[in-house]
């Protein structure tokens, strides 16, 4: 039964604040945001009052973690880590709520349920059919402990929920209920009738490409970088806008180099905050994801449902994206153009029909701030997750 002091412990092993900024929503909740600060996109000070955070440090549960050692931070979501002292700030807590289930710190929140006699909700992105997680260790044994312990099984998009049902999820206790983002904060840029500015690309002014997330190569970073120089040697007002998610990843050097005697701005460790501005300056987003494979061979994973993505969507821009992951889902029929993945000539001839379609672009983009408004608005789809939540206790 909820009561006023039903309390949502949120463990996010990297925390995000549009994560900290979707659960300011729940009315019938004190949530506590539980995470590692050094790994996530979140700034304490400018969290929403509603939401407390908890920075708890990850530790390797053996004492190492091979995949931080090697691979550095961003191999987070593979490595064997736990939240140190978790269990003292959920103790407290009516409901435990997890992203995804091969993530080690969700095992240990499993358990911790388990053990405490918590109910368990988990949401999932994965949408890999019969992922290698399931069955290869360790990662398995956590699954298998996610799978058994959870009271709700919340899918962010429909192949989610196959997803879901192609390893044994109880079909019963799957809810497919979409993320949503600030419509308020990201939105199309505001027309000024009195200066009645001109269409960007047109009559010398330049026409801005963007694109938002990790500087790697299943991303399509590179694919992208390829494609623009291609077009640079037909169009001579194009410009390329890159926002890394953090400084020194794979690809920065790369980048840095070309953009010495390419049109490219690069800009890393960007405030969330800043975000709405760099979309409303952009005139086509790309992203071109990959579909990625353990050691060449086991599918690994994808861009699940990229907020990326829905915030390009929101802000009115036309889409250039690769037909992967959730992408087709989110974009739904609006006049963006789909790309094969790895394909740089595919990727180059959809960019390039992008920017000659002129002014056309900007149909596209309002078809895709209405399919946001109706699909994706924050308040809506916080509410929504929430009343399933509540429909277990």
């Amino acid at each position: 039964m909820v009561n006023k002091f039903s309390k949502l412990a949120v463990v996010r092993g990297q925390p995000r604040m549009s994560e900290a900024q979707f659960y300011s929503y729940f009315n019938h909740f004190k949530v506590k945001l539980i995470g590692d600060k050094t790994t996530g996109w979140i700034m304490e000070n400018k969290l929403p009052q509603q939401v407390e955070f908890i920075n708890l440090p990850l530790k390797p549960v053996w004492g190492f973690d091979p995949w931080t050692s090697f691979g550095g931070p961003l191999q987070t979501h593979r490595s064997w880590q736990f939240l140190a002292n978790l269990a003292a700030y959920v103790a407290d807590c009516d409901i435990i709520n997890i992203s995804d289930l091969f993530y080690f710190y969700c095992w240990q929140s499993a358990k911790l349920a388990k053990k405490l006699n918590k109910k368990l909700v988990t949401i999932v992105w994965e949408n890999v059919l019969y992922h290698p997680s399931t069955y290869i260790p360790p990662y398995c044994f956590g699954v298998r402990q996610v799978l058994q312990t959870t009271d709700l099984f919340i899918a962010r998009s429909r192949r989610t929920r196959d997803y879901l049902l192609s390893i044994g999820a109880d079909e019963k206790k799957i809810k497919v209920v979409y993320k949503g983002i600030d419509l308020k904060v990201f939105k199309p840029r505001p027309k000024d009738p009195v200066l009645k500015r001109k269409r960007p690309g047109l009559e010398g002014e330049k026409l801005k490409i963007l694109y938002v997330g990790q500087l790697v190569k299943t991303k399509g970073v590179l694919e992208l970088l390829v494609a623009f120089e291609r077009l640079c040697s037909e169009f001579d007002n194009l410009e390329l806008w890159l926002l890394g998610r953090s400084s020194g990843e794979p690809l920065e050097k790369k980048v840095k180099r070309l953009a010495q005697r390419l049109p490219i701005k690069l800009k890393t460790r960007v405030d969330y905050d800043k975000l709405p501005a760099i979309y409303q300056s952009a005139d086509i987003y790309c992203h071109l994801s990959q579909d990625w494979r353990y050691l060449g061979l086991l599918p690994g994973g994808n861009d699940w449902f990229p907020y990326a993505v829905i915030e390009a969507m929101a802000c009115g821009l036309p889409i250039v994206a690769t037909n992967v992951g959730g992408i087709p889902e989110q974009l739904g029929r609006g006049g963006n153009i789909l790309v094969k993945q790895k394909d740089i000539d595919s990727a180059y001839k959809g960019l390039k029909k992008m920017i000659k379609l002129g002014q056309s672009r900007q149909d596209i983009g309002i078809q895709n701030r209405r399919r946001a408004e109706q699909l994706f608005e924050v308040e809506a789809q916080a509410r929504q997750t929430e009343k399933v939540i509540l429909e277990i206790l």
